[in-house]
């Protein structure tokens, strides 16, 4: 049985998956090393630079700056990951993914707003502004006045 992968979970969060989990596990808190041979994904083993070893499956709990090029490994190997790698690359630049995420819930009706950049906005109560294109938690603030 081939090891599964998580990347960007906390050590407390890998330990208890090892714990409840009946197969051998390989952890990064960031991004691994990795690769695609002939359909096969491999990763860097963790103590042993250098040496690659293949993975089954694949938990993805994170957002790094530089993972892109990662996603679409994982997309090009196509195995079973946890989110999906393509559905990843899609939205990891925020305002598409938000306009392509709002195309398929039942929550997309609910009025939302939009400000080019240098506009002022009233605000009627407390609002949270997101100014940058990522996910993560970076370049947004709430306010209760403009």
């Amino acid at each position: 049985m081939e090891p599964l992968l998580l990347v960007g979970l906390d050590p407390p969060e890998t330990a208890e998956l090892r714990r409840r989990l009946d197969r051998p596990v390989l952890a990064f808190e960031t991004l691994p090393r990795i690769r695609v041979d002939r359909g096969r994904l491999l990763v860097e083993h963790p103590r042993f630079m250098g040496h690659f070893v293949s993975v089954e499956r694949v938990v993805y709990h994170a957002i790094f700056g530089d993972d892109f090029d990662s996603l679409t490994a994982l997309a090009l190997w196509g195995g079973p990951r946890l989110p999906g790698a393509r559905g990843m690359m899609d939205l990891r630049i925020r305002l598409p993914g938000l306009v392509r995420a709002l195309a398929v819930t039942r929550f997309g009706g609910i009025p939302r707003g939009y400000s080019d950049r240098g506009t002022t906005v009233p605000a009627g109560g407390p609002t949270v502004a997101k100014w940058g294109n990522w996910h993560c938690g970076e370049d947004k603030a709430r306010f209760d006045d403009y």
